[in-house]
């Protein structure tokens, strides 16, 4: 795969497959996590999203694989997640990734006519789908771009931000950080341009991984 070609890629699947990481690793797991949370209004209880805080716990090593968090997170740990049955964490091993998210949220029996169910359904999977691509560029970079860090970008402000960030699961300051790093001398428009540009960030983002020295 070209650059070219993984910057116009349309299918996570195909992206997941060139990021040469392997499903258990850290950011495929937070990748998963992303994509689980967004159907987190269907959660019935707290002790669903206990499921998705442990699994991030234990993607950055926060506790061991014996504190009750298997090594691989399939559709059997998520089979009850939510309504109807869902498995976002497959997402990091097999296609149907997308399609376990968007049908979370569609009851196709709502609408009455096949076709119009149909193409309700390609749509609404057409958007989900373009919205976890964006995320999965969020986490992954661009791996054709390789960005390092100048040990002097690392000022205190800095970290404090992307710790602040990281903890809260809140990154609407992603511009704010931009500009403490700017103001720390960096100058690099991959960086910058991806902390002020709009999109959803997460946990695992590639900036704030790379502020923070998390892999």
């Amino acid at each position: 795969m070209t650059e070219a070609e993984w910057l116009a890629e349309k299918e996570v699947p195909i992206l997941l497959k060139h990021t040469n990481w392997r499903s258990w690793d850290r950011k495929p797991r937070l990748f998963a996590c992303a994509c689980c949370w967004r159907i987190r209004h269907l959660f019935r209880n707290d002790a669903d999203a206990k499921i998705l805080r442990t699994s991030e716990l234990w993607a950055d090593g926060l506790i061991e694989f014996h504190d009750s968090l298997p090594q691989r997170i399939d559709e059997r740990q998520l089979a009850n997640l939510a309504h109807p049955p869902t498995s976002a964490l497959a997402y990091t091993t097999r296609q149907g990734s997308v399609d376990v998210v968007c049908a979370a949220g569609f009851a196709a029996d709502s609408i009455a006519d096949t076709q119009a169910a149909t193409d309700t359904w390609q749509a609404v999977r057409d958007a989900e789908e373009a919205f976890q691509v964006a995320l999965l560029r969020d986490i992954f970079g661009n791996p054709f771009r390789p960005v390092t860090l100048s040990p002097e970008w690392r000022t205190t402000t800095v970290l404090a931000l992307a710790n602040q960030l990281y903890e809260s699961r809140n990154f609407d300051a992603m511009p704010i950080l931009a500009d403490a790093l700017q103001d720390a001398g960096c100058e690099n428009d991959d960086i910058l341009n991806h902390c002020r540009e709009p999109g959803e960030h997460v946990r695992g983002c590639w900036v704030v991984d790379m502020i923070l020295g998390k892999m």
